[in-house]
């Protein structure tokens, strides 16, 4: 039997795609026969920054999941949004991780699926790998550390905290048997960014695709016409444009402000409303005090997601166009389209193509607040006619499929081998 070992800094109870995304492995995992799963993460404080009060002072629990799963969480220092304070709380996971994997110094037959967000974590696995000779698959969400260099600002490329840290992915990347991203253009970008990459003679193939997606789940929590309908009584009357998820430094959140502030006089039944949460939620909240045509909504539970989503007129996902934003395909792109909202999408790249393929958007050529007022009113004037084709978007990015593939990945007997093996006699 093989015992595979799934290591994630996020896990529910928390909110998010990252817990989402590795949700559905535990799910596909736990029906395998074949397979011994249990997951390593840290103690639930995302996105409130609160620690439960049961795990207080402590420094590892034993849990079970939703699934059945064996769950053991590790101490770590308490999520915020500050950015020191999130590289703070990543390195304490790793060096607690750290300290637990020595237990699997003894136990054969053993394979981790390390998941990003969490850098750092993959070193104490990597560093297993060389002492005992397991394997490792590597689930890449944000192409790390390009994507610290650029969204942090506090280490440079060039300088030698980034020279170590390139050099340390191009060996992670290299001892893996497997690296999956979340789109074919980060596979790109990763190579692009980092000749160290190639350079150590790890090609494509060594590369594959999980996409993020809609699960089964919320399409059946779509189906609660109560929740539905109490949500719709709070804004009846309402033109609502929904952005729902993380308020971060990705997100043209500015934008968005600023055409809701063109739009507050001559639509004003108009409303933008943000569900969610992240460092621009400030930001939010005060241009909500004084625009009668913004609301904000405290982060709610994915069912709740699902409601809001049906009550809306339009989704928006408005990102800063950048090489490493147009990686990126937001997990509420799916969520919208699936649930049949059309989408306004600025930021370029990937996520344009899935629109295209579902028919169920505008794709803005900048991402302005003057341009999204004018998408807005178009939308809103029905001069555009959205008819969001749902079975595109659940046939071809179905989170239950999706998982299968790293379920594959690990117990086929046709599972490519590791790095080493590959290359005997290369140092990895």
């Amino acid at each position: 039997m093989t015992r595979v070992v799934l290591i994630c800094s996020f896990y529910a109870p928390e909110l998010g795609a990252a817990v989402n995304r590795v949700r559905e492995y535990s799910r596909a995992f736990m029906r395998e026969p074949s397979v011994d799963y249990r997951v390593i993460t840290s103690f639930p404080t995302y996105p409130t920054g609160v620690k439960p009060h049961r795990y207080r002072r402590k420094i590892q629990t034993s849990e079970t999941g939703e699934f059945g799963e064996p769950v053991t969480r590790l101490y770590t220092t308490n999520w915020s949004k500050a950015f020191v304070s999130k590289l703070g709380n990543q390195l304490m996971f790793a060096f607690m991780l750290g300290q637990y994997c020595l237990r699997f110094l003894f136990l054969r037959n053993t394979v981790f699926i390390v998941s990003s967000p969490s850098f750092f974590a993959i070193i104490p696995v990597y560093l297993l790998s060389l002492v005992r000779r397991c394997d490792y698959v590597l689930d890449v969400r944000d192409p790390y550390p390009v994507s610290l260099f650029e969204l942090s600002g506090l280490v440079k490329r060039d300088s030698l905290p980034g020279r170590i840290l390139l050099a340390l992915e191009a060996r992670f990347y290299r001892r893996a048997r497997r690296v999956f991203t979340v789109s074919e253009s980060i596979i790109d970008f990763i190579m692009a960014s980092n000749p160290r990459i190639a350079a150590r003679g790890i090609g494509r193939e060594r590369f594959g695709v999980i996409y993020n997606g809609v699960s089964a789940d919320f399409i059946g929590f779509g189906a609660d016409e109560a929740h539905r309908r109490e949500i719709a009584a709070r804004y009846r009357g309402r033109f609502v444009v929904l952005f729902s998820g993380t308020m971060g430094k990705a997100e043209d959140i500015e934008a968005v402000l600023e055409a809701a502030a063109i739009l507050e006089h001559t639509h004003p039944k108009m409303l933008f409303l943000f569900v969610g949460d992240g460092e621009k939620r400030g930001m939010v909240a005060a241009h909500a005090a004084r625009l009668r045509n913004v609301a904000l909504v405290d982060p709610v539970s994915h069912r709740a997601v699902a409601a809001y989503i049906r009550v809306a007129n339009v989704g928006l996902s408005i990102r800063h166009p950048s090489p490493l934003e147009a990686t990126a395909l937001p997990v509420k792109i799916f969520e919208y389209l699936a649930m049949g909202l059309p989408v306004i999408y600025g930021g370029g790249g990937e996520a344009e193509r899935v629109i295209a393929g579902a028919r169920g958007g505008i794709a803005l050529e900048t991402t302005s607040g003057a341009a999204l007022a004018a998408a807005l009113r178009t939308v809103h004037a029905r001069k555009t006619t959205l008819r969001v084709n749902r079975e595109y978007i659940i046939r071809n990015f179905s989170r239950e499929t999706q998982a299968k593939k790293m379920v594959a990945e690990i117990v086929s007997p046709h599972s490519p081998p590791c790095a080493r093996d590959n290359a005997a006699g290369t140092r990895a």
